[in-house]
């Protein structure tokens, strides 16, 4: 049986700040990434901020102390493998923080792929069944050996989405346009990242992808 997740596949897969000129080149070209029913103005709007977001955190974001001290003790050499896709909110809040942990330590590889190219790893790592994103995998980069996964978002935000997505959608009602109830839940989300600081980021990819 040939295994999801190969050192071919690997090699094929971006490092995040190529990643991140290829979302910056898709956007200037008025595209984003996904398939038709992605390049509309909802979701090149949520590039546009996502792109905004990742600039800032790689500029100004800080790492807290006992972060930084857990990463530079990882010894076991470790694949980091973050599936996402340009305008995904999620992801623009969390790899960047989980790029910076990366680059502290040589034994940490970060690599990406999007969502929705082949080979498909994220239908082997749904949440509750869907294709949610950024869903971070953490391999021994020798054997490949999934030894744990995070994502898509922190856990108390998780669960917060989950009640709030229920009232957005109850005040909205189901016949409403989706891309205002899209953009409450964008809202909501990003406040609560703010008002975090990527405390809960850093926390819970210690105790996920951290051996």
């Amino acid at each position: 049986m040939t295994p999801l997740i190969t050192h071919e596949s690997l090699e094929n897969a971006m490092n995040y700040p190529t990643y991140v000129e290829m979302v910056r080149r898709l956007f200037g070209r008025g595209e984003t990434t996904g398939n038709k029913e992605f390049q509309t103005r909802f979701w090149m709007d949520l590039t546009a901020q996502s792109l905004e977001k990742i600039d800032s955190l790689l500029q100004f974001s800080n790492l807290k102390e006992n972060t930084i001290k857990k990463i530079q003790s990882q010894d076991m050499p470790l694949v980091w493998l973050a599936i996402t896709q340009a305008w995904c909110i999620n992801s623009a809040y969390i790899l960047p923080v989980i790029y910076k942990m990366a680059e502290l330590n040589s034994n940490i590889t970060m690599k990406v792929v999007l969502r929705d190219e082949p080979p498909y790893i994220i239908d082997n790592f749904l949440t509750s069944g869907s294709k949610s994103t950024p869903k971070v995998i953490c391999l021994d980069a020798e054997s490949l050996v999934v030894l744990g996964t995070w994502g898509p978002r922190p856990t108390e935000l998780q669960a917060k989405m989950m009640l709030r997505t229920r009232a957005i959608n109850k005040l909205f009602g189901s016949d409403s346009n989706a891309e205002s109830k899209g953009r409450a839940i964008v809202n909501q989300m990003t406040e609560w990242y703010e008002k975090d600081q990527t405390e809960s980021i850093q926390i819970e990819v210690l105790e996920s992808l951290i051996y």
